[in-house]
């Protein structure tokens, strides 16, 4: 059984990240936003006119600039938080029900797992590549227990691998003859069209 390729995956991804999108919207209408992210941002704004106007030495600039990110990580915690929950829910509990997101069912495709029933574990590791789980989590767990510049490089490094295994993954499903990216071969799944 052969992957579908990337029209059909690509159209059912943009459905679930409208959705995704369009929930977190609305949810951050009801997580009042904390008056010091505005005072961060207005510092991180100060912090790189100071950088343009060769006041502040780039060292200098680092250290502010990591410790301001992590500050508004922490203001922004539940937010996180409630966007990893939503990423679970929808992109590894309900298709372990249901083999599908609402992006797939409305396209005609569905998850089917190579030599058994899908198991949680497959859609959890296909989300974090695919769903930006991986870096949502590592911020998570790392934001109170590393120093603001160790954080700093530490999710800087958890972004760029985020955005490489999508990209690697984007480039294997439209290049591969069996259409796998990286999520499929190491959750051991393939998307398929469903049955008429």
């Amino acid at each position: 059984m052969r992957s579908i390729g990337i029209k059909r995956r690509a159209a059912a991804y943009l459905f679930d990240m409208i959705i995704l999108i369009g929930i977190l919207t609305l949810v951050s209408f009801f997580i009042p936003e904390s008056h010091n992210i505005a005072v961060l941002n207005q510092e991180f704004n100060n912090v790189n006119d100071l950088l343009f106007s060769n006041s502040i030495s780039l060292g200098s600039y680092l250290t502010r600039v990591a410790s301001i990110m992590q500050d508004l990580d922490k203001e922004r915690i539940l937010y996180s938080l409630i966007n990893a929950i939503y990423i679970i829910i929808y992109f590894v509990i309900i298709p372990w029900k249901t083999h599908k997101t609402f992006g797939m069912y409305l396209m005609g495709i569905s998850y089917h797992a190579k030599d058994e029933q899908i198991s949680l574990d497959d859609l959890l590791v296909r989300s974090m590549i695919t769903c930006g789980l991986l870096y949502l989590l590592a911020s998570l767990v790392l934001i109170y227990v590393l120093p603001s510049m160790i954080y700093f490089i530490t999710n800087s490094i958890f972004a760029i691998i985020q955005i490489s295994l999508v990209v690697i993954s984007f480039f294997m499903v439209l290049y591969r003859k069996d259409h796998r990216g990286l999520q499929d071969l190491w959750s051991r799944t393939i998307i398929i069209r469903d049955k008429k």
